[in-house]
């Protein structure tokens, strides 16, 4: 990859960084506050249900779609793509706020929709009426997530990638003071009565909206000082929005796939709640909070890496194949996909070694401290499928650069089949505390077989990919970090009392597990010529001596 690719990644990913880091503390503060069993289910269905609306709406047209039509504009307009960004803006921004007035007013068939009949056939319908009132006051964020994604998409388009990655930091430390002033002042709810006051649910629900809202608006002086000002405008027709719009439609089809899983995952996990809850033996079940809470951790790499490397290579990836360079396109995705695979598996790797002590760290306060081990038993669930969801993630980027939409929905479609499919085979006959871990597995093999759909479908369309050969790297890179992440796990089993009792304990364990299993990865790496690791070895001795050099 080039040089201005890597710096572009490398921007982003320490924004992102900074951005998990508030997150994870966001998240610790909220469950602290709320625990991990039905009060925190109902608050963690009320405030993801604004995210999957928008995505079902535009996300996916706004992620996809915008960057590519905005670099051809930009390259092609006359006046560099200004009149084309200020009318897609003014189309986005009409159909979000139609779409949340709309959504606000149909806040319990929302919840209808996302939580199943458990709720009402166990006395929980008191829950159900709380989780409405909260969905009113975040539904409000669908707005709010469309604008930021907007702005950050348009700021991407110009080369400032940096903002989208850091504003999310603003939006988490707003949720901090929210729900950290009221467990200072308030104490931790109980975490099984699923109960919440008016004005608690109002301070939850709108809290959580303003600070998506800070998050998008903080974007726009930033967009101004790039050159562009956004302005309402109506004359959309004959300008090229239509064809923005039409390739948009696989890709909307795609987002209502994967809405449809996460629909069924909701289902299945408050369904496991719900009976915890309710009348009969059970009494501790692991759903939606604890499914949550184990998936923020696994996104890290994925956010910092994945996401990083591809919103970097995308513009790249559009100019060439605006060109027809298919070989071009090729090169640079599976460089992509190497690339994030020679830091991802090892992490991986780490974070099952450490699943313990990180949900000790993260999530052992307050009101979550009795769940805290089915955090850590989802989250090993969820670690097999890191390699291929990077890889189907990395390699979608080629056929949306393509302005092929269509492919991705192919690859999603075997996804969701294969996850769904696992799900509701396996999940109701296992004991409600196991429900997130058996979601955490489904998604693992469904990923799995959907990066394999992927990479046979980058070969049909963009040549040969060698599979025996990234099936070798993948092997080199597993046995470079087998033996730290080995390492890393004895520390666990041979110190639990320190590792698994008290913060402190899970951070130095943390801690030294990491350097020891970074330091016994990079140095096997380097011998047995882990290509993107010697790479990174190779700039980073650069640049210091550069440095040295002037000063």
């Amino acid at each position: 990859m080039s040089d201005r690719v890597g710096r572009a990644a490398a921007v982003m990913a320490v924004g992102t960084v900074l951005s998990r880091a508030t997150g994870f503390l966001r998240a610790a503060v909220i469950a602290a506050t709320l625990g991990l069993a039905l009060t925190a289910d109902m608050f963690a269905v009320a405030d993801a249900i604004p995210a999957a609306m928008y995505t079902i709406v535009a996300g996916g047209v706004l992620n996809a779609v915008l960057v590519p039509q905005l670099v051809r504009a930009m390259k092609t307009d006359a006046d560099g793509g200004v009149a084309y960004a200020q009318r897609l803006s003014s189309a986005v921004m009409i159909v979000l706020t139609v779409a949340t007035a709309l959504l606000v007013l149909a806040a319990p068939l929302v919840i209808s929709l996302y939580t199943g009949a458990e709720f009402r056939s166990l006395d929980l319908a008191p829950q159900r009426e709380t989780m409405v009132l909260l969905a009113r006051f975040t539904l409000i964020q669908v707005f709010f997530y469309g604008l930021y994604t907007l702005l950050g998409q348009m700021l991407n388009a110009r080369g400032r990638f940096g903002p989208m990655m850091f504003a999310p930091i603003l939006n988490n430390l707003i949720a901090i003071a929210v729900f950290g002033l009221f467990f200072a002042t308030m104490g931790a709810k109980d975490p099984d009565a699923g109960e919440y006051s008016t004005a608690e649910a109002a301070w939850f629900g709108l809290g959580s909206t303003i600070g998506i809202a800070a998050q998008a608006l903080v974007l726009l002086p930033v967009l101004w000082r790039s050159g562009l000002r956004l302005k309402l405008r109506f004359d959309l027709r004959g300008v090229g929005l239509g064809k923005a719009f039409r390739l948009g439609g696989w890709t909307v089809a795609l987002i209502g796939l994967m809405q449809l899983t996460h629909v069924v995952v909701v289902r299945l996990a408050t369904a496991a709640t719900a009976v915890a809850s309710g009348p009969g033996p059970v009494d501790r079940g692991a759903g939606i909070a604890v499914y949550n809470s184990a998936f923020l951790i696994i996104m890290v790499p994925h956010s910092i890496i994945t996401v990083s490397l591809a919103t970097a290579l995308l513009p790249n990836l559009s100019r060439a194949a605006a060109a027809h360079r298919a070989d071009e396109v090729r090169s640079q995705v599976l460089a992509g996909v190497r690339t994030a695979l020679a830091i991802i598996i090892p992490f991986a790797g780490l974070l099952l070694a450490l699943a313990g002590p990180i949900a000790r760290l993260l999530f052992g306060y307050g009101a979550a401290t009795e769940d805290i081990d089915l955090v850590a038993v989802t989250l090993a669930a969820f670690l097999p499928g890191l390699v291929g969801f990077t890889s189907t993630y990395l390699l979608q980027r080629a056929f949306y650069a393509a302005e092929d939409t269509r492919t991705p929905f192919l690859v999603q479609l075997v996804v969701s089949g294969v996850q769904v499919a696992l799900s509701l085979s396996i999940v109701p006959r296992l004991d409600p505390v196991y429900a997130s871990t058996g979601l955490a597995g489904a998604w693992s093999l469904a990923v799995i077989v959907g990066a394999l759909t992927a990479l046979g479908l980058t070969r049909r369309r963009f040549g040969p990919v060698h599979p025996g050969r990234l099936a070798l790297f993948v092997l080199l890179v597993v046995v470079a970090a087998l033996p730290g992440s080995l390492a890393a796990l004895s520390l666990t089993l041979i110190f639990p009392e320190i590792a698994l009792t008290s913060s402190a304990g899970a951070l130095l364990v943390a801690v030294v597990g990491t350097v020891v299993a970074t330091l016994s990865y990079v140095g096997l790496a380097w011998v047995l010529r882990v290509a993107p690791v010697r790479d990174g070895l190779h700039q980073a001795r650069e640049l210091l001596a550069a440095r040295l050099g002037r000063r």
